[in-house]
């Protein structure tokens, strides 16, 4: 049977374009998944992978000084640190000296803080803190050889420790770190504290006086025997206890060994009202058998800063140790004055100068800068200071590491300047002090010291 008109005119017209349409799709097919195809989707696939690592560098760049670090899985640990080293000069009128040092009111370290939490109201940490000083300014000596530092620097502990913390009950630390009363001397809100500060000694402390007109450079103490902040007990093994933080309060206690106890109070508090912030501490302590406690008996000490709203800031510091019977208490005072603002340029951070003055009175036995001169040299002295003599200006042997002087007397006054750089992570500083030395019957020059630095923390 034979096709009607229109259906043969259908099929001699659709033939034609049947074959475009399969010609089509085929095309379509191949052009698909093809060669070309693949090679188009792993355009795609680039162009998305590049997309996504620009976005974790960005989250990378975004990151805080303190690093969270995967850990265990439900324990954060962070890891953060500092590098702060400085150029100190030193000059006691007789010797004068440059020093390449780490500066020891905020020396380079490196911790490792775990963190965990159990529920609303309980956590538990632990940090691993140690110190990494390299010739600390602590420690610098006139006529040092600079390439075998008295310090050796390496690795030295500040904390080994855990802590159980509640909201309601406090906290309980066990472990080497700060005792209840560490920082209370150091209340400063001055935002110079890292080049200036009551804790005096840390910088220069082994710098010794020269006695006008002396035989050599070093005829008398150094700072750091006669200079003291009293500050508490420092860092140690203990167990200690905080209260919860009430109305600004906060109180402490901790227990080492040997009969050795503290307690401490501090307060801290923004007074938005008259612009002003206020910070505080005071410490009782019974150094016992503490490290570095010279036999004392007691101690009392503390320190309060407070910081207005124009950037003017006051700091006052005081302590007294008790050295047993019969022995000349030992005290301090501290004073500073500063201003601060924030400097206007995206760069830069807060810069920040004060002005600050002290008076210490040492205990009656300090130690002697003179010794043997072998001891001289295992500290890397290029000569042995007291070798042009072998009697200090009070006739007795140089060898002598006892020697008692009654009414000594040290006073100190300097000017610092800090600028910091929050995009480094950075703080530049630079400090001038004087020292001025005073003991009945003999005539020491004044040291003078300036330090220019950085501290960087990551």
């Amino acid at each position: 049977m034979q096709p009607s008109n229109h259906q043969s005119n259908s099929l001699r017209l659709g033939a034609p374009m049947g074959a475009t349409l399969l010609s089509g799709t085929a095309l379509a097919m191949i052009f698909l998944v093809g060669a070309p195809a693949f090679a188009g989707e792993i355009d795609v696939l680039k162009e998305q992978l590049q997309a996504l690592q620009k976005k974790v560098e960005q989250i990378e760049s975004n990151q805080t000084t303190k690093m969270p670090t995967k850990g265990r899985p439900k324990v954060q640990l962070e890891v953060s640190g500092q590098v702060n080293r400085a150029l100190l000069y030193a000059d006691n009128g007789d010797h004068e000296q440059l020093f390449n040092v780490d500066n020891d009111n905020s020396s380079s370290r490196v911790r490792w803080v775990a963190r965990a939490r159990l529920n609303d109201d309980l956590s538990a940490g632990a940090a691993i803190e140690v110190q990494i000083e390299s010739n600390s300014t602590a420690k610098v000596s006139m006529g040092q050889n600079s390439a075998v530092a008295p310090d050796g620097g390496g690795f030295s502990e500040r904390k080994i420790e855990f802590w159980i913390d509640s909201k309601r009950m406090g906290r309980v630390w066990v472990g080497q770190g700060d005792t209840a009363s560490n920082g209370t001397s150091e209340v400063d809100l001055s935002g110079t504290s890292i080049v200036a500060y009551s804790g005096i000694a840390d910088l220069a402390g082994g710098i010794c006086f020269a006695v006008s007109g002396g035989g050599g450079p070093c005829d008398g103490p150094v700072i750091g025997d006669l200079w003291s902040n009293l500050d508490g007990l420092s860092r140690n093994d203990r167990i200690r206890y905080d209260t919860p933080t009430i109305a600004g309060f906060k109180l402490s206690a901790s227990y080492v060994e040997a009969d050795t106890w503290d307690v401490a109070l501090r307060y801290g508090a923004n007074y938005e009202a008259i612009g002003t912030k206020v910070s505080a501490a005071i410490a009782f302590a019974n150094p016992g058998g503490a490290k570095d406690s010279s036999d004392s008996d007691h101690q009392l000490n503390g320190s309060i800063s407070v910081l207005h709203s124009s950037g003017l800031s006051v700091t006052y510091a005081m302590g007294k140790r008790g050295v047993g019977e019969g022995d000349d208490d030992r005290s301090f005072w501290y004073i500073k004055g500063g201003w601060q603002m924030d400097v206007p340029s995206p760069n830069l951070g807060r810069f920040a100068i004060s002005f600050d003055y002290g008076v210490a009175n040492p205990d009656d036995d300090i130690t002697e800068v003179c010794d043997s001169p072998a001891f001289f040299k295992s500290k890397g002295f290029l000569v042995d200071p007291c070798e042009a003599t072998k009697e200090n200006n009070f006739g007795t042997l140089v060898a002598s590491d006892d020697s008692v002087f009654d009414d000594d007397e040290i006073t100190t006054w300097g000017v610092a300047v800090t600028q910091k750089v929050a995009k480094l992570g950075a703080e530049f500083y630079f400090a001038y002090r004087n020292h001025d030395f005073d003991r009945p019957g003999s005539d020491f020059n004044d040291i003078n010291t300036a330090m220019l630095g950085a501290r960087i923390k990551f």
